[in-house]
């Protein structure tokens, strides 16, 4: 059974009868909004936009939410987002040179 918090994410009647279970597109977008906030280490947050629910793998442990970007093009022109992007992409290439 899956949690209030997650319940309250992907809110569909199947989730206590079945876990594997996919909410459809409406009920996922009836769903309380899931806000995104992100920061560089020691910069600000900067608000990243609403998050759209793409889907859930209810195998994994934990959980694994697939979510989208609803407002990345419209981001991706402030310089603040592209800072964090950039961040983003040399931590992830720092990390896979190990």
């Amino acid at each position: 059974m899956f949690s209030q918090v997650i319940q309250k994410l992907i809110p569909f009647e199947e989730a206590e009868a079945d876990e594997s279970a996919q909410p459809t597109k409406d009920i996922a977008q009836a769903a309380i909004p899931v806000l995104l906030f992100a920061r560089a280490e020691k910069d600000s947050y900067i608000f990243c936009g609403k998050l759209k629910y793409l889907g859930h793998d209810p195998s994994m442990a934990p959980l694994r939410f697939v979510w989208g970007l609803e407002d990345f093009e419209q981001l991706n022109a402030e310089d603040g987002f592209k800072k964090l992007v950039h961040e983003s992409e040399r931590l992830v290439k720092e990390l896979y040179q190990r």
